[in-house]
């Protein structure tokens, strides 16, 4: 007669028949934590740079505004079209300007051939430019497709071409020079006020009179807030068109594993620029507030990289600090120079950039 007992299983038999399966659960489950830890790491490492900024879009947006107030152009711009096609017409030249630096004397200037029919064709065309109430666009900004130092070159040739203080040409670069202080960044402004001096050491080293001109289109220590803001808006306005079009690659900009991680798979063109406006705008008014110059350097001096906003436009932003200093002594020298003092007449100077002036003098 069978028993219905039933035998115990010896544990022996007890390993071998649920050891295996359990070490690989245990394995499963050490293998799907670890990719979880993996997984959470990433999330808290890309965390940062999928949110937008710790403040609200209104906020931000008042203090954009205010920095488009002071970008804002004071003169009328113009059509660029004779303006491209002087251009145009000096890369057909064989003829090279000889260089006249901001700081070089009347007399200083190199000797140099007479500019070939294509650089005359180009000074012709910036006359007209100029006579037909041209620009350097109509907006806030240089047009993007002008290149800044073609420009330079086009107004050496004009320069070089003047026959006396009332030649047109004359009048047609101190206007390009104004035209891009008036509507560029930092380096419309270097390069409108390097265009300022060489027209006064040209009439100068050639023992002219100086037309008021020199005067009524005179770079200003006054310009240079103007310039910075406009060096902040107007890199918003090329990255947003440029981003459209597919002209730019996040991963231009990138530095690093990170960053070229999230250019590459986590950018966000939206959230980009609001982290750049947020960023810039507060910073730059911040720093235009300073009262003293300790105060200004600090505030406009660029964060380290990896302590910047997790932007990669804003790590990727102008260093404004050293250029503006550049600024506010070339136009403070112009004036020294057109007015025959130390400075700048009564009224037109800056405090802003006294205080820049004093933070290069204590070697900041």
């Amino acid at each position: 007669m069978k028993s219905d007992r039933k035998h115990p299983t010896t544990p022996t038999t007890r390993s071998r028949r649920g050891g295996a399966p359990r070490a690989l659960r245990r394995l499963r489950q050490v293998y799907g934590l670890g990719v979880a830890l993996l997984i959470a790491a990433g999330t808290l490492t890309l965390a940062p740079w999928i949110t937008g900024p710790d403040e609200p879009r209104s906020t931000i947006d008042a203090r954009w505004s205010r920095l488009e107030a002071i970008a804002a152009p004071r003169i009328a711009g113009g059509e660029v079209g004779l303006l491209r096609d002087a251009v145009a017409a000096l890369e057909e030249s064989s003829w090279e300007p000889s260089l006249r630096g901001a700081d070089a004397g009347p007399g200083l200037e190199e000797e140099e051939e007479a500019p070939d029919a294509a650089a005359l064709r180009a000074v012709d065309l910036l006359v007209a430019w100029e006579r037909r109430g041209g620009g350097v666009g109509t907006g806030a900004c240089v047009e993007h497709d002008l290149p800044r130092f073609k420009l330079l070159d086009l107004s050496r040739a004009a320069l070089a071409t003047a026959e006396g203080p009332r030649d047109p040409s004359v009048r047609a670069v101190l206007r390009l020079g104004q035209q891009l202080r008036a509507r560029g960044g930092v380096l419309g402004g270097l390069i409108g006020t390097a265009l300022a001096h060489e027209t006064l050491n040209k009439i100068d080293g050639e023992g002219w009179h100086r037309p008021p001109e020199l005067r009524q289109m005179a770079p200003s220590q006054a310009e240079v807030p103007e310039i910075l803001a406009r060096d902040v808006v107007c890199f918003d306005a090329w990255a947003a068109r440029s981003l459209e079009r597919g002209e730019l690659d996040p991963e231009e900009l990138a530095y690093g594993p990170l960053e070229n991680h999230v250019a590459r798979y986590a950018f966000n063109p939206t959230r980009e620029r609001l982290h750049y406006r947020a960023e810039a705008s507060r910073r730059l008014l911040h720093a235009l507030a300073a009262d003293t110059p300790e105060a200004f350097r600090a505030r406009i001096r660029p964060m380290q990289r990896e302590d910047a906003a997790p932007s990669i436009l804003v790590r990727s932003g102008n260093d404004l600090a050293d250029r503006s200093v550049s600024l506010c002594l070339r136009a403070a020298r112009y004036q020294a120079a057109l007015h025959g003092d130390d400075g700048e007449p009564a009224g037109a100077s800056s405090s802003y950039c006294d205080a820049l002036a004093a933070s290069a003098g204590a070697g900041g």
